[in-house]
């Protein structure tokens, strides 16, 4: 449990991060389907982590089906 909820934390930093480097800093150039696939993959954590948790079980399906949505948005994109 506490795994899930660092991992995802970093997660968050990470795009933090990014988003700021791209606005305000400078450009960077990423190809169109890498926001899809950190958003499947940063989905998928948080839903995995509300199922796990017990209370929030509703709230962490919706994340799981919006982690498979974003990952036919990738697949999509890749094909």
């Amino acid at each position: 449990m506490n795994f899930l909820k660092i991992t995802n934390f970093i997660l968050s930093i990470s795009l933090f991060t990014l988003v700021f480097i791209q606005f305000f800093i400078k450009s960077i150039d990423f190809p169109s389907y890498m926001l899809p696939a950190f958003l499947f993959v940063f989905f998928l954590m948080i839903g995995l982590e509300k199922i796990k948790s017990g209370i929030q079980v509703k709230s962490g399906y919706f994340y799981l089906g919006m982690a498979i949505i974003a990952s036919l948005v990738v697949i999509k994109y890749l094909y």
